[in-house]
């Protein structure tokens, strides 16, 4: 609400924090609500928050003491101070001041200020020389308090190992003479902030008249922190006007390995109680990360084993509820499929459902076709591999060669047949290790009991840790099945691929339908039956096509 006019007193700054006070009485935070904002109390309770009258609850406080910046070691005044203290700045600015002023040619603050006269010169020397030992220091402390206060962490070490490179010049025609050029280039955005302390401690004065460029610094300075917090108040207005228990519910926790483990145990309990148990890998930079930030790790390719929470196939008997969930679905459905179930690879990249159905048709009447990784997009048609033959012979050899060792393409299929009769006949031994050639592609048969695993590809670098994807996988398939870091793989890395095996193809089918909800953080991630090749691009965009051929004779 818009404040009203008080008169003008002395006592200036009574006034305006009354105002403050009842302008927003209704919105501003408490100290424990502001530390609950930045994560330091602990989050109090929904129920408790939801019964009270008040529209905000003190939250409950961590046994530990509030967070001030002083314990924070990566605030930039704590880093600032440490690194004054490793380049003893104390020291090196009172020495570099000293060859400054002392010198016979004298600093101005740019090259647009008249320089000193003689007479100017020697009385600036002077009343430096008169100053004890002890107000010099105190002088430098000051300085170096206030650059420790005013810049970042960079802007701080570049100008005391500046100051430091002044300290020990031999000669005075090595000491730069403007001031304004080095603070600019190196205080930036701070600029306004520390010049005047800089320039009169060096005796390089700014006139009074003033700089602009420090003008607009400050009014660029200014204009950054209004709109900072006009941010600020409308996230505090917000803050206000909802529920409280859904600020409360919504606000971060800290989430740490130790937490992580403790779900993934829940995870990996039996329905009788038992635990299975699992080998950790311990994390190499020995201290505890949050969940989602980075860690030490690779991007690399992690493998999983699926282990059964129940073994279905021991008592012969059925649970009730939601833990009999696979076995139901197992049998009604999944070992039906897999009986009458082949896969086939390597088949052309322009391949579709209605040529594997009049090939394959032959073997028996066929319920369903799928084909998994095609990427119509990238192909740019036949025409460019016809186009692609007339260049130089030396290119078309090596294209020959790239071609002849490379036949394995990433499109695979999967073909549903009416009964077992007709998979068995697509089955033949003549069909799984020599196939039916396909425009120049022999496509093999094989069969769906040895397909065990699936492949999750283009999972988000830096998105993931091995150990985050356990869990989110492990709680997508609960309480069927645990996803189990295979022995050897780390818990620490940053995989960009992972494969999980399984005991039997009707659990990866179960695995497989379960899966494809699972928000894996990109809309590139995909599962597949077999692992996408390296070359896969080549297939994609035809630089590989056995279907045309190259070189002499080609068509």
């Amino acid at each position: 609400p818009p404040r009203k006019k008080k008169k003008k007193t002395r006592r200036k700054g009574k006034k305006n924090n009354e105002a403050v006070d009842s302008a927003h009485s209704d919105t501003v935070f408490s100290a424990e609500e502001a530390l609950v904002a930045v994560g330091v109390m602990e989050l109090g309770d929904a129920s408790d928050v939801a019964d009270s009258k008040s529209s905000h609850v003190p939250p409950k406080v961590w046994t530990d003491p509030a967070w001030t910046p002083s314990d924070d070691p990566n605030y930039p005044q704590n880093v600032n101070a440490r690194a004054a203290a490793d380049l003893r700045a104390v020291d090196v600015v009172m020495s570099a001041r000293d060859r400054i002023v002392t010198s016979t040619r004298r600093m101005r603050w740019s090259y647009g200020v008249a320089p000193d006269d003689a007479e100017q010169s020697k009385k600036i020397r002077k009343a430096y020389n008169n100053k004890s030992p002890a107000v010099k220091r105190r002088e430098a402390k000051e300085l170096v308090a206030r650059l420790t206060r005013s810049l970042p962490p960079d802007a701080f070490r570049a100008t005391i190992v500046w100051l430091s490179e002044m300290a020990t010049s031999l000669s005075d025609e090595d000491l730069p003479r403007a001031l304004s050029t080095f603070i600019f280039q190196v205080t930036k955005f701070q600029a306004h902030l520390v010049a005047h302390d800089m320039a009169d401690f060096l005796e390089a004065r700014i006139p009074e008249s003033g700089d602009p460029r420090l003008d607009d610094k400050r009014r660029d300075w200014n204009a950054m922190r209004d709109e900072l917090a006009e941010i600020f108040l409308q996230a505090q207005h917000k803050y206000a006007a909802s529920p409280p228990w859904l600020v409360y519910k919504q606000l971060a926790r800290r989430y740490t390995d130790d937490y992580a483990m403790r779900r993934l145990e829940i995870l990996r309990t039996r329905p009788d109680g038992s635990v299975l148990s699992r080998g950790s890998r311990p994390n190499p930079s020995g201290s505890s990360r949050q969940m989602g930030k980075p860690a030490m790790g690779r991007n690399v390719h992690v493998h999983f084993d699926a282990v059964p929470l129940q073994d279905w196939r021991e008592d012969g008997q059925e649970p009730d509820g939601e833990a009999s969930s696979y076995k139901r679905a197992m049998k009604e459905q999944y070992e039906f499929a897999t009986r009458r179930m082949v896969f086939l690879d390597n088949l052309p990249v322009d391949v579709d459902e209605e040529e594997l159905v009049d090939i394959y048709g032959r073997c028996g009447k066929i319920d369903e076709v799928q084909i998994f990784n095609r990427r119509p997009e990238l192909d740019p048609g036949i025409a460019y591999v016809k186009k692609r033959n007339n260049i130089p012979k030396k290119e078309q050899k090596w294209l020959r060669i790239k071609s002849r060792y490379n036949q394995t393409t990433p499109l695979y299929a999967t073909i549903t047949f009416a009964d077992e009769e007709g998979r068995k006949v697509a089955l033949d031994d003549h069909l799984q290790i020599f196939g039916v050639v396909i425009r120049r592609h022999p496509v093999r048969s094989i069969p769906s009991e040895e397909m065990k695993s699936l492949y999750i590809e283009n999972i988000p670098e830096g998105g993931f840790h091995s150990l985050d994807l356990e869990h989110n996988l492990s709680k997508a398939l609960h309480p069927d099945l645990y996803i189990c870091l295979h022995v050897g793989d780390h818990d620490y890395a940053r995989p960009t691929t992972c494969e999980i095996n399984f005991p039997t193809h009707e659990l990866a089918m179960f695995a497989f339908e379960r899966l494809q909800g699972v928000d894996m953080g990109s809309d590139e991630c995909i599962m597949n039956w077999r692992r996408t090749s390296r070359n896969a691009m080549d297939f994609w965009t035809r630089e590989i096509d056995p279907s045309v051929p190259t070189g002499k004779g080609a068509a």
